[in-house]
């Protein structure tokens, strides 16, 4: 259940009705109507109470992008989730681009920067808010000063949350807050949340450099416990919900589906040897010692080392999963390979 849960919901079929009834207006009309919610909220009215009429505009724009239609009862659920301060639970990952679009325009009528950190350049969130008059800043890996303080000024700013973070750093170590180029820690959506919440704790090989030493690394739990409000979605967000309670507060909210999902989730099985012989997850296998820990190198389940493998098989393995000094140099250079 989400922050805010003992509150009245918003009605997502009134949502959807009021898209409707959008439908006949001109483009510019949806902008203008924006603009005036904005208005709304920088006079003191609640994002709550804005939400019904700015979901309505968000679903209708959507319709008038290449996605080619509003949005669905599970998306606005999950959009209310992520409103409320939840890591909503969302199987289907074809539905996370509008229901965080649906988020992050309602949370940028602020006007204080809405930031949504994922691993794409969200064109779904571009196209909306170009329909509704709100602004877009991308970061990418290399930017000057003026270049990521204007990506910074936009109603929504785009990024990995690698790049939100090496910005949190430079200013963190910079001169004072008025040459930041970050307008602060106000709010901040998260795609694929178990795996950047939970299970990154540091951010590496992306530090400052000076004369080529690290002068600087980020403990990414607590930079994104800065935010007044945080919220993201995941495909697997329940296994880790009381780690998201005890680490950052957040609930896991899972959101019923529009249509049957056909995936069959399995319980948690340790595989200790290459045979295959697994054990549930209850019955692990005893801890190693710490001889054995400093010995031992884990891979994946299901998986042959690589030395055991023949010459063609080891080509094949190479090109398709990357092979192992391929790995070790892209991590050095702070990005994953292309494949």
């Amino acid at each position: 259940m989400a922050k805010g849960a003992g509150r009245a919901l918003p009605d997502v079929a009134a949502i959807e009705e009021a898209a409707v009834r959008l439908g006949g207006l001109p483009d510019h009309e949806l902008a203008g109507r924006t603009a005036a919610l904005r208005r709304r909220a920088t006079s003191g009215e609640s994002l709550d109470e804005l939400l019904p009429e700015a979901y309505a505009l968000v679903s209708e724009a959507s319709a008038r992008t290449e996605l080619g239609r509003r949005c669905s009862p599970a998306e606005l659920r999950a959009a209310i989730a992520m409103h409320h301060g939840a890591v909503a639970e969302l199987a289907d990952r074809t539905t996370w681009a509008p229901a965080v679009t649906l988020t992050v325009c309602l949370g940028a009528l602020e006007g204080r920067g809405e930031h949504l950190m994922t691993s794409d350049a969200s064109p779904h969130t571009a196209e909306v808010c170009l329909l509704l008059g709100l602004t877009v800043g991308h970061l990418v890996e290399r930017m000057d000063d003026r270049e990521r303080r204007r990506a910074y000024a936009a109603d929504v700013t785009v990024g990995h949350v690698d790049w939100f973070g090496a910005d949190h750093m430079r200013d963190d170590l910079g001169a004072g807050q008025g040459q930041w180029v970050r307008r602060g820690t106000r709010r901040a959506v998260v795609t694929d949340a178990d795996h950047v919440l939970l299970d990154r704790p540091f951010i590496k090989h992306l530090a400052l450099q000076s004369g080529g030493e690290i002068v600087a690394a980020l403990n990414l739990r607590g930079y994104l416990r800065l935010y007044d409000h945080l919220a993201g979605v995941s495909a697997t967000a329940a296994g880790g919900a009381a780690e998201f309670a005890h680490l950052y507060g957040l609930e896991v909210e899972p959101i019923a589906e529009d249509r049957a999902v056909t995936r069959l989730d399995h319980g948690i099985m340790v595989f200790g040897t290459a045979d295959g012989h697994g054990h549930p997850a209850d019955h692990r296998p005893a801890r190693p010692s710490e001889s054995q820990a400093r010995t031992t190198r884990g891979r994946c389940a299901g998986t042959r080392r690589r030395d055991r493998l023949p010459a063609p098989a080891r080509r094949s393995a190479d090109r398709h999963s990357g092979h192992p000094d391929q790995l070790h140099r892209a991590d050095q250079q702070g990005h994953r390979p292309a494949w």
